[in-house]
């Protein structure tokens, strides 16, 4: 089991039905994790509703976070970094991953899923728009 194999993440988080999530985004993620050097909390991961018509979220493949001790705008940018920096090592591949950002979220955080191919967007509000906009929304770049 992958649980095992996980520096920083335990199956007592916030995964909904830890069991039915994708090892290899539960890898990523501790990887990421690792690379940025602050906690990250589990907002959720395995969901069979409240989520967009086929969310990944539905099939483990999903988990919404945030990272705590840091800023949202730093967040951001040490996320994008980490996951560039992983693409590098050969590991899960940037190209393969789908990633939200949401500063308007109660609790300003990321969607991040394995889709197979990449995809980037935002939330402001109620509105979807392009990650950079979000991202510089979040005062991202800086």
């Amino acid at each position: 089991m992958v649980w095992k194999n996980l520096k920083h993440f335990s199956e007592n988080e916030n995964w909904g039905d830890a069991g039915r999530m994708n090892p290899a985004l539960l890898l990523l993620l501790d990887n990421l994790r690792e690379k940025i050097g602050k906690p990250f909390v589990i907002h959720c991961g395995y969901e069979n509703d409240g989520h967009a018509s086929g969310s990944r979220h539905y099939r483990g493949d999903a988990v919404d976070f945030h990272i705590e001790d840091m800023n949202f705008a730093e967040s951001a940018d040490r996320l994008l970094k980490a996951l560039h920096e992983t693409e590098l090592c050969g590991q899960v591949s940037a190209a393969y991953v789908g990633l939200g950002i949401y500063p308007d979220w109660n609790t300003p955080g990321f969607h991040l899923d394995i889709r197979g191919y990449s995809a980037r967007w935002g939330r402001i509000g109620g509105e979807y728009v392009s990650f950079e906009k979000a991202y510089k929304h979040a005062g991202g770049g800086r």
